[in-house]
């Protein structure tokens, strides 16, 4: 395929390969750090994005019941232990070969206008769950979760589920100096070593617009955290801990000590499709369970610290040095 070939990963093991044709399915869902593919660069696994003209398939009334999972609409289901088949609402569909680490996504052609809402999501998707299934062949986890890095050099994976304030923790500690891999999407993985390292799929983050004023609309706004705090990204980090968040705006912001079933209970839940995958859930499980290990805490977040870098900043700096 010509076109544009991106590394997700640091080692450049998972690359996505698509062209100006699908780009604008694509690059909504792709995360900023993505860049070019070095010549010579051993690309383990591969997805590859393509359209077709009336591009159909009946995968999602045949799926039905016996889809293996879910995201938003769209759906995966296991044909065969290695083979997984793709299916969303409007016409996108694809295949997973787990075996020889390829995917394949296919969207229509000839889409005039701009994209509806239901084809970017069923898009973010569909990319999301053939890459976190790769991700776990690569004996590695994508998590649904942010990651913050301490002023000590360590990545603390944010993990919560939507609303639980993983981006409102993550930008107010970026604003009191932490720095940042990423708000929604991190890879734990093993680098050289054998170390736990996390890497962060950044992305816009969304938040509501009156966080900075210490005010809560209920409405939400794309923030870049790049621009709006330059230097603070930074690609990876070796792994620190876990922050568990949850929302209690009526209760001062408080953190402690939580057990490490804790964590890996929250690790587990942001990373639903390990458990899709018999064959490469045992090394996940070793790696998620290797994780938690180390420290990990419990945050409750109170109106007291919305907005307030320092008093998020204080709380789970304590907690950190208790741990």
């Amino acid at each position: 395929m010509s076109g544009r070939r991106l590394s997700l990963l640091s080692d450049h093991s998972l690359v996505v390969e698509y062209d100006a044709t699908v780009a604008r399915f694509v690059e909504p869902w792709m995360p900023r750090h993505a860049g070019a593919t070095p010549s010579g660069a051993n690309a383990r696994a591969v997805i590859r994005i393509s359209s077709r003209e009336n591009a159909h398939t009946d995968d999602t009334s045949r799926l039905g019941a016996d889809v293996t999972m879910r995201l938003g609409a769209a759906t995966a289901m296991f044909t065969a232990p290695d083979v997984v088949r793709l299916a969303a609402r409007w016409g996108a569909h694809g295949e997973i070969h787990l075996g020889t680490l390829r995917a394949d996504i296919v969207v229509p052609a000839g889409v005039s206008g701009g994209l509806e809402p239901d084809q970017i999501a069923d898009t973010y998707s569909l990319l999301t769950l053939a890459s976190a299934l790769l991700i776990n062949r690569l004996s590695a986890a994508l998590v649904h979760a942010g990651a913050a890095v301490s002023p000590a050099g360590c990545a603390w994976v944010i993990a919560g589920d939507t609303h639980a304030g993983k981006t409102t923790t993550c930008i107010t500690l970026v604003a009191a100096g932490w720095r940042f891999l990423a708000d929604d999407q991190v890879v734990l993985r093993r680098d050289a070593s054998g170390a736990l390292t996390v890497e962060g799929w950044p992305r816009i983050a969304h938040v509501d617009p009156g966080w900075s004023s210490g005010t809560t609309t209920g409405a939400r706004a794309d923030v870049d955290l790049e621009s709006q705090w330059p230097e603070s990204w930074q690609p990876s980090a070796p792994l620190g801990g876990f922050i568990l968040p949850s929302v209690r705006a009526d209760a001062p912001t408080s953190a402690r000590i939580a057990k490490a079933s804790d964590a890996l209970t929250a690790a587990i839940r942001q990373s639903p499709w390990l458990m899709a995958d018999r064959v490469g859930a045992s090394d996940v499980l070793a790696l998620l369970s290797a994780a938690v290990t180390h420290p990990a805490i419990t945050l409750s977040l109170g109106n007291d610290s919305y907005g307030k870098a320092s008093v998020l900043e204080r709380v789970i700096s304590s907690a950190i040095d208790g741990a």
